[in-house]
């Protein structure tokens, strides 16, 4: 792990390394003994901190005074202003809880670090038995399925996007898309919306498709090859497109047994449907009013403001990860494009090699970072319909560690035993160290 050093004596100006390696140079605020722990020595040193908030297995977040802060990326503060450092502590004691709200939603968060997780300590999901003779997804079993909507095949060393056509079902195929054959919506007759009393409802339309990712079973994003994944973009945009006439296109990825996945072939799904999701009306609400009270959308602070905090995770030229703030689950993380932009549609084509880039190395990491959990994960992007400019597309990603019980479901607060912040090193530990190897 990246460790915070501190070389000096009490009531002194400390020389200090960032969790990124950035050079800085601090003064710790009050003095207390404390046993601190840096790069396997224990120092007993004269320094207390003036913030009483900590958390994880020893990590904490001390508001100091900062000269000298050099480095690529890195904002040096004016002298005398206070910013963040990461310190690692030694042992449980110095531990404590927080609550934390949501950067633009009313939601509040338990970071429960007294209870806090390592990777380790989560259970491994046992390997699946692949059975591809059985499997509907798989190649040769195409007839087991509706007839695809978008199937891209290989042509001339590049890509020929077709769809099945009178009971035929093409082969060879590379990504294949179809609708549900159990599905959640269909777009079987016209809306209709009716009152009475407590009671409202809609007729239940909309469309509801699977994209199966691969004709190889287990090459799932992040295990697979980068081409690959952004033919899986390219699809997810090609089905955006198609479905554009409904509302709201939700695009969605279940993993696992634990995550609602039904079949482990390697698969996503689209919804749409003829309303505007309340979770994304919120966010675009939110956008809105911080944008128009703060001239700037609220998505491009957070890539701002977490870039040189201990909550990034990993970044190339056109996207970033980071695990957000008041994270919901443990291990939870979120992926954004850097250039403002409300769906992605608005992709260019650097960006979507970018984005299947940014996908493949982020799920590897969470793959080998926790053994291949179970996990969800979800594209927010704008509605299809009125001008939504102010709002900044991204990808969350649930791993799914933990069950939500009692108290979750009676108060909607929730409890995250995984600090964002030491979920972010792991993860970006494990990128780190994955491209040591190329």
């Amino acid at each position: 792990m990246n460790r915070l050093t501190l070389s000096g004596s009490p009531k002194s100006l400390y020389s200090a390394k960032c969790f990124n390696r950035l050079p800085i140079v601090v003064m710790l605020d009050s003095v207390k003994p404390a046993a601190l722990s840096f790069n396997k020595t224990e120092t007993i040193l004269g320094a207390r901190v003036r913030s009483s908030v900590l958390w994880g297995r020893g990590p904490v977040w001390s508001k100091i005074r900062a000269w000298g802060v050099r480095g690529p990326g890195f904002k040096s503060p004016r002298p005398h202003q206070e910013s963040d450092l990461h310190i690692i502590f030694e042992g449980r004691k110095h531990m404590s809880n927080e609550i934390r709200k949501d950067y633009l939603l009313n939601r509040w968060v338990i970071i429960a670090s007294e209870r806090a997780k390592r990777p380790t300590d989560f259970p491994h999901r046992p390997q699946e038995k692949i059975d591809t003779e059985s499997c509907p997804f798989c190649p040769g079993n195409e007839q087991m399925t509706p007839p695809a909507v978008l199937l891209y095949l290989p042509s001339d060393g590049g890509i020929r996007k077709e769809k099945d056509a009178d009971g035929d079902r093409a082969q060879n195929w590379l990504v294949r898309c179809f609708s549900n054959l159990y599905p959640a919506l269909s777009p079987r007759k016209p809306i209709s919306l009716a009152r009475n009393g407590l009671h409202e409802r809609m007729d239940g339309v909309g469309a509801h498709e699977v994209l199966v990712e691969s004709p190889r079973h287990d090459e799932h994003l992040g295990l697979g090859k980068r081409e690959q994944t952004l033919l899986v973009v390219h699809a997810y945009i090609d089905r955006l497109k198609a479905l554009s006439r409904w509302e709201y296109v939700c695009i969605f990825r279940n993993h696992g047994k634990e995550a609602g996945a039904s079949l482990s072939h390697a698969h996503s799904q689209i919804i749409a449907t003829p309303m505007v999701p309340s979770l994304i009306s919120d966010e675009l609400t939110a956008c809105t009013t911080q944008t128009k009270e703060g001239d700037k959308c609220p998505y491009c602070r957070i890539i701002e403001s977490e870039r040189n905090t201990p909550r990034f995770i990993y970044e190339n030229p056109s996207f970033i990860a980071l695990a957000p703030w008041a994270s919901v689950y443990p291990f939870e993380f979120w992926l954004l494009p850097k250039r403002h932009q409300h769906t992605l549609l608005q992709l260019r084509e650097k960006e979507k090699r970018d984005l299947a880039q940014a996908i493949n190395d982020c799920m590897s990491s969470l793959a080998n970072v926790l053994s291949a959990p179970p996990y969800s994960f979800g594209f927010h992007i704008s509605p299809s319909r009125g001008r939504h400019e102010y709002y900044h597309w991204h990808l969350e990603v649930y791993p799914k560690l933990t069950i939500q019980a009692g108290f979750e479901n009676n108060t909607g607060m929730f409890i995250n035993v995984a600090p964002p912040e030491l979920a972010a090193e792991s993860l970006r530990e494990s990128i780190e160290e994955a491209k040591k190897k190329i």
